[in-house]
């Protein structure tokens, strides 16, 4: 399974491919919602894992926009943010987002997230 990491931190970035690698899962990076969207339109991903705030095109329009793209109608993304899940739990819901896993995150709690959703989500 392939992943899409979109965080406009490399760090961020690196901590999550090496947490992925441990279990065996490849991931492809974009540091925009632009780059994510086009990433996406070429490439089919088992889950997206989503900043939300990021430049020019934030996660949430990232996402309603992959979310038009018929093979993404039910593929799990989750948002990464330092905001609090209370405050954009409205806003994740509306954009299509399936869950949240705040920053800064815990490799458990993302770990977690990551095989919850890839667990249930169709095959691709």
């Amino acid at each position: 399974m392939r992943l899409l990491i979109v965080d406009d931190e490399r760090t961020n970035r690196n901590l999550i491919l090496a947490m992925l690698a441990g279990i065996d899962l490849q991931a492809d990076c974009a540091r925009s919602g632009e780059e994510a969207v086009s990433l996406a339109t070429d490439t089919r991903y088992a889950l997206i894992l989503m900043d939300l705030q990021l430049p020019v095109i934030d996660g949430f329009e990232a996402t309603r926009r992959i979310r038009q793209l018929p093979q993404y109608a039910s593929v799990p993304v989750i948002a990464l943010s330092g905001s609090a899940p209370d405050d954009v739990a409205d806003a994740c819901r509306n954009a299509g987002i399936n869950d949240f896993v705040a920053k800064p995150f815990s490799i458990d709690a993302l770990l977690a997230a990551v095989t919850r959703w890839l667990d249930a989500a169709p095959p691709a």
